[in-house]
């Protein structure tokens, strides 16, 4: 008992360093109310679906300064069950995780879409958020956006806590294509203070101004789980990425959508070619490492230059594929689909329609196949690339494009990696035919600039996750992280999504990362690598289960976390504190401020084991130290609030 009252003495501790950190300028507490006080839903319009299985409220806005009317609000659909003081699925009003989505495929805008029941029915919030982006109208989606949009959505779920529905700490990103793209970038920056002056700009709720012309955050935006389905993403090297996967394959033309089948040139084959190289240097600097453990690159020639074709990366890619077909085969998926688009009535049978298998799959002892060559796989399953050389950041600034740059400017290059190339190699490409000097000039220029390689950070997950990592960059990537890509999906490299969870590894976080058999680009993902929805119950019972064992393990005198027994990485350090603070009704309502102080500058394991150690020592009951000055035991380890 001792021991838990020293723990509950701490979280007084941390609530005294939220009321310094927030409380000290009076100018900026009254700015805060601005936005707030505006987004604070009072009289909640609730509305009951036809089949009475669910309530819905449209059309909420989630900032103050709207200048696209068409996409910044979202809609919000709850369980009947929770406005009716009951359960759904296990879950109540207060537990259950809450998704939110959004419709950005392309990367384009997108308006809030209609009700999820399938979502809905397993008990889950379903909050559909509208976005700008690259196609909005007079230039208001130039990047960032759509993150800050998703963001705001966000931040205004929490402010609104006490009247929508849900477990604010399990809020689940998800989205597809360009929308995985955007639920990464918002699963990546939580609570990255790159975006406060953006999100200040929109009206976000909990973003100040202070005298100083800095941002202070009084509301988190950070998220617990991030679903990605095929991402466009690390978009300034998706078109390195995109030469490395095809890059034997042998394609010289590709087939498009308004101009039919369009020969490549000399210039850019010759362009693919050294993209394909440069990707491999790419990963080669990333220092990436497996779930393993094992670090993951290409190997070298002898000249010193990365082999698209051999190396750890490569192997790991290629067992990432052999491991979907394996799930597929075993699951029986051949009886629904065929590299032909027809079923099949055994894997013999499928294994016919395959172009030359045997130069590509081999049958190992135990009876499983593995894939052991790229452009074997691609060929031999029919597969054939639908994107230009390149293809995302195009010569002609357009699709992706659209969304760099001013509000005044139609599209501008965006990938300073294609540039590099480009600079690199001008003098050798110039001479070949289909080279355009106007074009490759106005690319290397406008790629480079400083804007724009600023608006490709803020919109690049993986970069973003792995300077996290290296301690170069201040977020709060989420937690848990899940992506799928088919085999068959032409629309990207699938090898951006696993560099994704990679970095999110590397930061920490947990992945669940799979290929699936066959699948082409967008969401269907099947049930052979499992499913989002048995991963969203997973995770939030893993996080219950956290909590629990953390109580029961103080209840019995099992020891402080961060004294050494269990877990002391800053995600369990968190976790064991919002089961300690559910327990103190002195704490209700104040969990925001209690989050934002909590982090590895101000709050790492021996200052933590410093203050429980203080409280046993000075046996200081709770009215002691409400009546105590509270930052005594600051100054005495040498810790300084945040506000200092």
């Amino acid at each position: 008992m001792k021991k838990l009252l020293s723990i509950l003495l701490c979280l007084c501790l941390v609530f005294s360093l939220g009321t310094m950190a927030f409380a000290s300028d009076e100018a900026i507490g009254e700015a805060a109310s601005g936005a707030d006080a505006a987004l604070t839903i009072t009289d909640p319009a609730w509305a009951l679906s036809a089949d009475g299985s669910y309530y819905s409220l449209t059309n909420v806005l989630y900032c103050t300064n709207v200048v696209n009317a068409t996409y910044q609000y979202m809609n919000i659909y709850v369980p009947a069950a929770y406005l009716e003081g009951g359960e759904c699925n296990g879950y109540t009003a207060e537990t259950a995780p809450i998704i939110i989505e959004n419709n950005c495929m392309g990367w384009n805008s997108s308006s809030p879409s209609g009700a999820n029941t399938t979502y809905l029915r397993e008990g889950f919030v379903f909050v559909s958020v509208g976005a700008r982006s690259r196609n909005a109208e007079e230039g208001t989606g130039k990047m960032p956006a759509p993150v800050v949009d998703q963001k705001s959505a966000v931040r205004c779920l929490r402010l609104n806590d006490g009247v929508i529905p849900g477990d604010k700490e399990k809020i689940i990103s998800l989205g597809s294509s360009g929308g995985g793209q955007m639920s990464s970038i918002l699963g990546a920056t939580g609570n990255m203070a790159a975006y406060y002056a953006d999100l200040y700009e929109s009206g976000a709720a909990g973003i100040v101004l202070n005298e100083d012309g800095t941002y202070t955050s009084t509301i988190r935006d950070d998220i617990y789980g991030s679903m990605c389905f095929c991402p466009i993403a690390d978009l300034n090297n998706a078109d390195l990425a995109y030469a490395w996967m095809w890059y034997d394959q042998g394609a010289t033309s590709v087939a498009t959508m308004f101009s039919g089948t369009v020969e490549f040139s000399e210039f850019q084959l010759a362009l693919q070619e050294d993209l394909a190289v440069a990707y491999c240097e790419y990963i080669n600097s990333l220092g990436l490492v497996n779930e393993e453990g094992e670090a993951l690159a290409f190997d070298l020639t002898e000249d010193g230059t990365p082999d698209p074709r051999s190396g750890s990366y490569y192997d790991q890619i290629l067992e990432n594929i052999s491991d979907a077909l394996n799930a597929w085969i075993e699951a029986e998926g051949y009886a629904s689909s065929s590299a032909s688009g027809e079923a099949a009535d055994s894997w013999e049978s499928y294994y016919a329609t395959l172009s030359d298998p045997d130069s590509w799959l081999a049958e190992n002892e135990d009876g499983t196949w593995s894939v052991t060559d790229m452009a074997g796989f691609l060929n031999g399953t029919g597969l054939s690339r639908n994107k230009d050389i390149p293809g995302f950041d195009t010569f002609f600034a357009t699709e992706e494009g659209n969304g760099f740059g001013t509000a005044e400017e139609e599209g501008v290059h965006f990938s300073a990696s294609v540039a590099a190339v480009l600079e690199a190699n001008y003098d050798e490409y110039s001479a070949l035919e289909g080279f355009d000097d106007q074009d490759v000039d106005a690319y290397i220029e406008q790629a480079n600039r400083e804007d724009i390689q600023e608006q490709t950070y803020l919109m690049n997950a993986t970069q973003i996750m792995l300077a996290v990592a290296a301690g170069e960059e201040e977020a709060d990537p989420a937690q848990y992280w899940r992506t799928r890509n088919g085999t068959a999906d032409q629309h990207t490299s699938f090898t951006v999504a696993y560099n994704l969870c990679l970095s999110a590894l590397a930061a920490g976080s947990e992945i669940d990362y799979s290929l699936v058999w066959n699948m082409g680009h967008g969401s269907d993902e099947g049930e052979t690598t499992g499913t989002f929805i048995e991963w969203v119950h997973a995770i939030c019972a893993e996080s219950g289960d956290t909590a629990e064992a953390a109580t029961d393990a103080e209840l019995s005198d099992g020891g402080w976390p961060m004294s050494g027994a269990g877990d002391t990485s800053m995600d369990a350090y968190k976790s064991y504190l919002k089961a300690y603070m559910d327990c103190v009704p002195e704490m209700d309502g104040h969990e925001e401020e209690l989050y934002g102080l909590i982090d590895a500058e101000n709050f790492e394991a021996p200052v933590a084991m410093a203050f429980e150690n203080w409280f046993e020592e000075n046996a200081m009951t709770y009215d002691e130290f409400v009546a105590a000055d509270g930052t005594y035991a600051l100054h005495y380890f040498g810790v300084t609030s945040p506000a200092a």
